[in-house]
């Protein structure tokens, strides 16, 4: 329970629901700030619960790791609670603008269908400590593995076929929340393989 103390790490996973690993793989990765300590123990206040939402809102909006902190890391405390106070729609809007932005310039810049999604998968891989295949077709064949926070999270996920052997894969609870720039995205992959294909 938070006191004028503060929370202990197990306190503070719980409250979150975020495991203590990940935890301290935020902060180790520098998402999060390093804790106070009291003795031996690191103290950790209701500003991290507030940061660790954030996070969450943001991984749902399917930002890589290194995206989110680059997008967080200057912001005051303050600034932080302003953002989770808003509608889900208005910061989906806040967010999702800068993102479309950087998808439009990736796909600007590539060549080829195979380059542009490989760009995609190196960021995200970025995040991840697991070796990278160089290959982008073993990469496109290759299943993904489940990232260390996302293994306890249980959900459904629905399939969205784009076109005949390309599938979007999206977590159920987010479809009605992102239905708008999922439509977009279904229509810019079509766009980019229809003369591929």
């Amino acid at each position: 329970m938070y006191t004028d103390e503060g929370l202990m790490i197990s306190e503070l996973a719980e409250k979150s629901g975020v495991t203590v690993r990940t935890i301290r793989y935020y902060i180790q990765q520098g998402l999060l700030p390093q804790p106070d300590t009291r003795g031996r123990y690191s103290i950790y206040d209701e500003d991290y619960l507030s940061r660790l939402e954030l996070i969450q809102r943001l991984k749902d909006a399917f930002l890589p790791l290194k995206e989110i902190k680059r997008r967080i890391e200057n912001l005051t405390n303050e600034e932080i609670k302003r953002l989770l106070a808003l509608s889900s729609d208005d910061f989906n809007l806040q967010f999702a603008e800068d993102s479309s932005k950087e998808l439009q310039n990736v796909a600007e810049e590539s060549s080829d269908a195979l380059t542009y999604i490989a760009r995609i998968l190196d960021a995200h891989n970025e995040d991840d400590e697991r070796p990278r295949v160089q290959s982008p077709s073993r990469r496109l064949n290759r299943p993904p593995e489940p990232r260390p926070y996302e293994t306890r999270r249980e959900s459904r996920w629905q399939r969205i076929e784009v076109m005949p052997g390309i599938e979007l894969h999206i977590r159920e609870h987010l479809l009605k929340r992102y239905k708008t720039n999922i439509d977009r995205a279904v229509q810019e992959i079509t766009k980019i393989f229809k003369h591929t294909i």
